[in-house]
């Protein structure tokens, strides 16, 4: 990994390929896709932990604290931030529940939604069709591992996801043994939810 970072920084971005750790703006990033010369970075680790939203009020990714904090502050702080492209998100609805994933955002900097976990970390077709997970409130198969992430200490981390959970004041999220919670945790758990930041890189 960290052989790949030196190398990174002598060859350039253009040398990127998936599933492959990078260094951009002071923290290692796993590059998840690339398209049209833009490659999906998401965090290697959870950078940091926070409340998806600082009140527990229904509300979507559009309108959540933490969207704006990614989108202004944390942005704003990582050095060569104008080479992140500035995307349209896609928020669809709950699979399983039907809640309201909200209109498309336009982002700098976002979370994972529940279809892109399932399409970069495997997919068992658990989130489809619901009766097909041995637990009751969200995803357990043969890609947990995959999804498991550790904070800066080096522990096991729960993180969040943009989707919404079950009810409208809930966000769908993925447990420390890398379990998919369809169902979600409540927004505003203080200081508890991982934040695994996302990013379209110009390459």
């Amino acid at each position: 990994m960290r052989i790949f970072s030196k190398m990174q920084k002598l060859l350039g971005y253009n040398s990127l390929q998936i599933g492959q750790i990078t260094p951009f703006g002071g923290y290692d990033w796993q590059v998840l896709d690339i398209q049209n010369n833009q490659a999906l970075l998401l965090s290697e680790l959870v950078l940091e932990k926070r409340p998806y939203n600082t009140t527990q009020t229904p509300i979507t990714w559009e309108q959540c604290t933490l969207r704006r904090y990614l989108n202004n502050d944390f942005y704003n702080k990582l050095p060569q931030n104008g080479k992140i492209a500035q995307r349209t998100i896609p928020n669809n609805n709950n699979q399983w529940f039907g809640t309201d994933g909200g209109n498309d955002t336009t982002d700098h900097i976002f979370l994972l939604s529940l279809d892109e976990v399932v399409q970069y970390f495997g997919d068992s077709g658990q989130l489809k069709v619901k009766n097909k997970s041995p637990i009751s409130w969200g995803i357990e198969d043969q890609f947990n591992d995959k999804r498991i992430a550790r904070d800066t200490s080096g522990a096991a981390a729960w993180w969040w996801l943009r989707s919404p959970g079950k009810p409208t004041y809930i966000a769908a999220s993925i447990h420390r043994k890398g379990y998919v919670n369809v169902c979600g945790y409540d927004y505003d758990v203080v200081g508890e939810g991982g934040v695994r930041p996302a990013l379209w890189l110009n390459l």
